[in-house]
C-alpha cells in the first residue's frame, strides 16, 4: 500500500513537470517564433533568390531570429536556392579611367551588397561556424567554383572571387577540433579544396590566404607550388588582359608576390627564386601580349597610388631579383613590345545627370538656411523646374533596350538627389515618383543587385536618427557642415505605399523596415 501511494505522488510530480515544461516550452518557442516573425520569414522565402538572402541574412545576423534550428534551416535553404541568383560571382569596376559616374561604377557599388552565387553560399558557411563548425565544413565542399578563364576588353568589370579564399581561411581557422587537426584533417580539407585550375582573378585572394594560413612550412611549399602551377597555367592564357590590368593596376599582384618570396626568406631561397623564375615568365608574358587599348599600360608606366608613384612592375620585380640575389636577368621595358587588341575598349556608359544642372548645388544651400550660388535663383521659378524634371523622368522611355541600366541608374539617381535636397510636397511627390519606378522596374527580376542597391538607398530615408544621432548632426550643423543623405521628417508612410506599391518585392522591403526596422548608419 505504501509503494503504491509513493508510486502515484511521483507519477504526480512527474506529470505536473511535464506541464510546467510543456508550458515554459511553449513559451519560450512562441517568443522565438512569434508570429511576425514568422510572416516575414515566410515572406522572404517565397521570394528570388537575391532577395530571399538578403532579408534572412538582416533576420539572422542581427539576431532577431534565435532559434538554432531554425536558424540551421534557413540557412541550409539560402545556401540551395543561391543556384538561382543571376550572378554567379562577384563583379567589380575594372577601374577604367573616366571622367563621370557610370553604370560599370553604379554596378560595383550593388556588387558589395555580395548576393551572387558565390558570395551567398559564402556567408552561410560564414554564419554556420557559429553554431555548427563540421557542417560547415561538409557545405563548403559544395560550393562549386565557376572557371571564369577570360574576359574580354568590351567588359568594365572583371569577377572578384575575394570572399570564397576568406571563408577557406576562416573554415580552417574554426572549422576543426584540436583531435581533428591532430588526424590532420584541416590539412586534407584544404588539399581537397584548392585543387583546380584558377582564373586570374583568384591570384590575389589565393595569394593572401597562403600569407594567413597557420599551417607548417612543409605544407605552406606545397601551397606556394600550387600557386605557381596556376601561374605557368596562366602564362600562355590568351586575351586575359582586362583581368590582368585589373589586378596588376596598383601593382597588386606583384606585391602579393613578392609577399610570397618574403615568406619564403631566407630559409627557403631555392623556393623563392624558383617563384620569381615562374612570375618573371607570367609577367613578361602579359606585358608584352595581346592588351586591352584601354589597360596597354598598366605595368609598364609608374603606378599612382594612395602612397604616391609606386614605379612600373618591372622596377618592383626588379627590385625582387636584387633582394634575394637571384641569378635571373632583369627584366627591361625596352624590350616589352605589346600587341594591341584592335577595338579593345571597354564601353563606360556614363550616366546622364543634366537634368538638375544648376538646381542641386542652389537647392543644398537653400535647405541649410544659406544663400543659394545663384543670386537670381528664387526667382527663377525653380518649384515648376522640378515639377519638369520629374514630369520628365516619367515620360523617359522604358523600352531602352540598348541600356535599360543606364536608364534605370539616371532616373532613381535623380529622384534620391532631389529628395535629399528638398522639402514639403516637392519631396513628397518625388518619393512617390521613386516608389512606383521601382515597382514596376524590369530589373528587379533582371537585375536584383542593382535594382535592391537603388531600393536601400530609397530606405535610408524612413529611418530615423536615434537621439546620439540627432544630437551629433545638431553640433555639426552648428559648426557648419552640410550634410546630405539624412532621414526625412516623416517617412514611415512610405513604407504603407512601398506595401501597398502592387510589387511583391518592393512590398516585402516595406514589411520588413515596419516589423523590424534596421537601425540608420551615420556616415558622419
Amino acid at each position: 500500500m505504501q509503494t503504491r501511494l509513493v508510486n502515484l505522488l511521483f507519477c504526480k510530480y512527474i506529470l505536473k513537470y511535464l506541464v510546467l515544461y510543456t508550458i515554459v516550452s511553449a513559451a519560450l518557442f512562441s517568443q522565438q517564433r512569434n508570429p511576425d516573425m514568422e510572416l516575414m520569414v515566410s515572406t522572404a522565402r517565397t521570394l528570388p533568390a537575391e532577395y530571399k538572402a538578403d532579408i534572412l541574412f538582416y533576420l539572422i545576423s542581427s539576431e532577431k531570429i534565435q532559434d538554432s534550428e531554425w536558424q540551421k534551416e534557413l540557412l541550409e535553404d539560402i545556401f540551395l536556392s543561391a543556384l538561382d541568383a543571376r550572378q554567379p560571382v562577384m563583379l567589380a569596376d575594372a577601374g577604367l579611367p573616366r571622367d563621370t559616374d557610370s553604370v560599370s561604377s553604379r554596378a560595383d557599388a550593388a556588387a558589395r551588397l555580395k548576393l551572387d552565387t558565390l558570395s551567398i553560399q559564402s556567408r552561410v558557411i560564414q554564419l554556420m561556424l557559429k553554431d555548427s563548425p563540421a557542417e560547415a565544413r561538409v557545405w563548403m565542399e559544395r560550393i562549386t567554383r565557376r572557371e571564369i578563364l577570360t574576359i574580354p576588353c568590351s567588359s568594365p568589370t572583371v569577377t572578384n572571387p575575394q570572399i570564397y579564399y576568406e571563408t577557406v581561411l576562416e573554415v580552417f581557422q574554426r572549422g576543426f577540433s584540436s583531435q581533428e587537426r591532430e588526424e590532420g584533417l584541416d590539412i586534407a580539407f584544404l588539399r581537397n579544396i584548392l585543387q583546380g585550375r584558377r582564373s586570374i582573378d583568384e591570384l590575389i585572394p589565393f595569394a593572401q590566404m597562403i600569407r594567413k594560413l597557420p599551417v607548417p612550412s612543409e605544407f605552406q611549399l606545397e601551397l606556394l607550388n600550387l600557386f605557381m602551377q596556376n601561374l605557368v597555367q596562366l602564362t600562355t592564357e590568351k586575351d586575359t588582359d582586362r583581368q590582368f590590368s585589373f589586378a596588376e593596376r596598383h601593382l597588386g599582384l606583384s606585391k602579393e608576390v613578392g609577399q610570397l618570396v618574403q615568406l619564403l626568406m631566407p630559409s627557403q631561397l631555392p623556393a623563392a627564386h624558383s617563384l620569381l623564375g615562374t612570375y618573371q615568365k607570367f609577367l613578361v608574358s602579359h606585358l608584352s601580349g595581346h592588351r586591352c587599348q584601354d589597360t596597354m599600360t598598366v605595368g609598364l608606366d609608374s603606378a599612382q597610388t594612395p602612397r604616391g608613384n609606386e614605379g612600373t612592375s618591372i622596377e618592383l620585380f626588379n627590385a625582387m631579383l636584387k633582394a634575394t640575389e637571384s641569378p635571373l636577368e632583369p627584366l627591361s621595358a625596352d624590350k616589352l613590345r605589346p600587341q594591341i587588341i584592335p577595338k579593345g575598349n571597354a564601353e563606360l556608359q556614363p550616366l546622364d545627370l543634366s537634368p538638375l544642372n544648376g538646381l542641386l548645388g542652389n537647392l543644398t544651400m537653400k535647405k541649410n538656411g544659406r544663400p543659394p550660388d545663384d543670386p537670381d535663383f528664387d526667382t527663377r521659378s525653380w518649384e515648376s523646374r522640378i515639377l519638369k524634371v520629374l514630369n520628365d523622368q516619367n515620360e523617359t522611355s522604358t523600352s531602352d533596350q540598348k541600356c535599360q541600366k543606364c536608364t534605370f541608374y539616371q532616373r532613381t539617381l535623380i529622384y534620391i538627389l532631389l529628395i535629399d535636397v528638398l522639402d514639403g510636397y516637392l519631396q513628397t511627390q518625388a518619393l512617390n515618383a521613386m516608389v512606383t519606378y521601382l515597382a514596376g522596374s524590369k530589373l528587379q527580376q533582371e537585375s536584383p543587385m542593382e535594382w535592391l542597391d537603388a531600393t536601400r538607398m530609397l530606405l535610408r530615408f524612413t529611418r530615423p536618427l536615434s537621439g546620439k544621432q540627432q544630437d551629433r548632426v545638431t553640433a555639426l550643423k552648428k559648426e557648419g557642415k552640410i550634410l546630405s543623405m539624412l532621414p526625412i521628417e516623416n517617412g514611415h508612410p512610405f513604407l504603407d505605399r512601398m506595401q501597398s506599391s502592387g510589387s511583391p518585392v518592393l512590398a516585402a522591403y516595406g514589411q520588413l523596415e515596419t516589423l523590424f526596422p534596421q537601425p540608420f548608419d551615420l556616415p558622419y
